[in-house]
């Protein structure tokens, strides 16, 4: 059966690279099976599949294995590798299907377990990928099996488990690069920055050419400090392959130096190389902030989440472009968005009590430039009396006529319908 590199579905960025190139492949490509071609054996269908695999067709292959399944309906190895290819072409739920059939009629077929593992991983069924893992290394005993478990454990957060397997997977084989690639992720993700840069050095030594190795050490070096061998690092790995993230890792290495405009220009060559990544804008952003340019910080920020709408930092940073322009309804509502997405989020919660104090400050402020307040005003109460053309004015509105016939009403009346 054929097996395709299962380590490089894992590896950052590879993988959503290929399966985008695929699903811009149109199935209008697809060749016209003349009536001669619809005679051929369900073999001679499996080897001209195996024949475009090779040349890099996965769509054609897919074609040409389902109609040696059509003809033979148990040829287990199209099946295999119509699963292989549906994986790479980030159709998972057909790909599970196959590999589902698979194993209903082979059991013990422990490649079949490793690939639905795979497919799981992808689907973010990690505790189901962990046990087709398992029953795959019950039948074999491949190093890569250790890997892929490892991955499924570090993503359920079973940092020790994953630390075995990785280590399982380096007594198979010292020589693998990517047990130390993992290991460094995984440290990283537990900010031991050291300890995930000795990984790196690792791996490296092992496979100078890896761009992404590089990528992840020049990052972990920044988190130390380490300025001028992480740029080293992200010169290298754009070298070798010149990948949108990268710029955006070098952008915040200078960042970190205070080198503000110089980020914010390294944002924009990861726009131009990576225009969908929202990390892109928010990096821009981060560099717009820092320089003082707000309004064009909370348009970036805006952008970023216009394409993800899940990320906290995200928001938080909006939300702090807001309150740096005296914005504070909209800061506290993206504060409370951070609290909705990540409830432990200190930094949010802090910057809601703080909006809130500027808020009444600024809030008084206005009312004593209008000659709302005198020395006996109750200022809870004259605050709320005049809620709606506050709202309006912190939205920077100008309040319609009947707002302000309303708020000028509320001395007499509450506005609130409440006697």
């Amino acid at each position: 059966m054929r097996l395709l590199s299962l380590y490089t579905t894992f590896l950052i960025g590879t993988s959503l690279f290929q399966n985008t190139i695929a699903a811009q492949t149109s199935s209008a490509s697809l060749v016209h099976f003349t009536e001669k071609s619809l005679s051929l054996s369900d073999d001679q269908y499996y080897n001209q599949g195996l024949a475009h695999d090779e040349n890099g067709n996965i769509e054609l292959a897919v074609g040409f294995y389902s109609l040696a399944l059509r003809q033979n309906s148990n040829h287990a190895k199209a099946k295999f590798n119509r699963g292989l290819d549906l994986l790479e072409l980030g159709r998972f739920s057909e790909a599970k299907q196959d590999l589902d059939d698979i194993l209903s009629q082979n059991p013990t077929d422990g490649e079949a377990y490793e690939v639905r593992g795979l497919i799981h991983y992808e689907m973010g069924s990690f505790g189901d990928a962990v046990a087709d893992f398992n029953d795959a290394l019950k039948i074999t005993k491949k190093p890569e099996i250790h890997l892929h478990r490892g991955l499924a454990f570090s993503q359920m957060k079973y940092y020790r488990e994953a630390f075995l397997d990785f280590d399982a997977s380096i007594e198979f084989d010292s020589e693998n690069p990517h047990a130390y690639i993992n290991k460094g992720d995984v440290y990283a993700s537990l900010g031991q920055f050291w300890e995930a840069a000795t990984m790196y050095d690792k791996a490296i030594e092992l496979n100078p050419n890896d761009a992404f190795t590089y990528n992840n050490r020049g990052s972990v070096l920044s988190k130390l400090g380490k300025f001028k061998q992480a740029m080293a690092d992200f010169d290298r790995a754009i070298e070798i392959k010149p990948l949108g993230q990268i710029f955006i890792n070098r952008a915040l290495c200078l960042l970190s130096q205070g080198e503000f405009q110089a980020a914010k220009q390294e944002g924009r060559i990861a726009m131009l190389l990576s225009p969908d990544n929202p990390d892109t804008y928010y990096c821009i952003g981060l560099a717009e902030m820092e320089a003082g340019e707000l309004k064009e910080a909370v348009e970036s920020f805006e952008i970023a989440i216009d394409i993800n709408k899940s990320i906290p930092d995200y928001y938080l940073n909006r939300g702090k472009g807001y309150f740096f322009q005296g914005h504070y309804y909209k800061a506290i509502e993206d504060f409370y968005k951070v609290l909705e997405l990540n409830p432990e989020n200190l930094e949010a919660d802090e910057m809601v009590q703080d909006a809130y104090k500027a808020l009444d400050n600024q809030n008084v402020n206005w009312m004593k430039e209008h000659n709302l307040v005198t020395p006996h005003s109750n200022l809870d109460e004259t605050i709320q009396q005049n809620a709606p053309i506050l709202y309006q004015y912190h939205l920077n509105m100008p309040p319609t006529k009947e707002e302000e016939e309303e708020t000028d009403k509320g001395f007499k009346e509450d506005p609130f319908g409440n006697g």
